[in-house]
């Protein structure tokens, strides 16, 4: 079993998914699954991802119909089946060690989550994020965002280069899950609103 599953969807990145892929490929931790999802691209992107599958059996594809960077995330988690769990964007080069570091931090602090620095491409070469200096100017294990609220700073959709999140799969899927539950719900509660407005409405006329 995988100790650690990488979800990676992707749109239209037929030009960087490639590298994306293969810094993942060559992680120092080696016992992973990479769950790619192809959220409806039509520009080859997924000949690409579909030629690692043929050669690496750690990495598999999941093909639908365009819906959005959540939704493709969330088919990721769904198929996902480590006790840790890691985003990587299709544009992102990870670090070979990032992931080996993560999850080794997990397993020796017992902590929920663990994240890492980034650094930018830029046309002068590599620089640091200034969304995440702050942050993650040195290691700090067992903390909690109210000791670090820094922690809490908005570092948008992208989790950029070296960056990763683990987490447990299973408190994920059921989050998702009740999340699915309360939609169902307030679909049930809009069509008996509906239906109860049409009846009022009919014996109105009746009238």
């Amino acid at each position: 079993m995988a100790r650690l599953s990488v979800v990676v969807p992707f749109f239209n990145v037929k030009a960087y998914i490639g590298e994306a892929l293969e810094s993942i490929a060559r992680q120092t931790l080696q016992d992973i699954e990479v769950i790619m999802v192809d959220d409806g691209s039509t520009d080859g992107s997924a000949l690409i991802a579909k030629s690692l599958t043929a050669r690496d059996p750690r990495f598999r594809l999941i093909e639908q119909p365009n819906r959005g960077l959540g939704p493709a995330r969330n088919a990721g988690v769904r198929e996902a089946s480590a006790p840790y769990l890691a985003f990587a964007d299709s544009d992102d080069l990870v670090h070979p060690h990032a992931y080996e570091l993560l999850v080794s931090s997990l397993e020796c602090t017992g902590s929920d989550i663990a994240c890492g620095g980034v650094r930018r491409f830029k046309a002068t070469g590599l620089e640091s994020s200034w969304l995440h200096d702050e942050a993650f100017k040195e290691t700090v294990q067992r903390t909690h965002v109210t000791r670090r609220p820094i922690l809490l700073r908005d570092r948008t959709a992208k989790p950029y280069a070296v960056c990763g999140i683990a987490t447990d799969i299973t408190e994920l899927k059921r989050a998702e899950e009740l999340q699915a539950r309360r939609a169902r719900q307030a679909a049930l509660r809009r069509r008996s609103a509906v239906a109860a407005a049409r009846l009022s409405a009919d014996r109105r006329n009746e009238r």
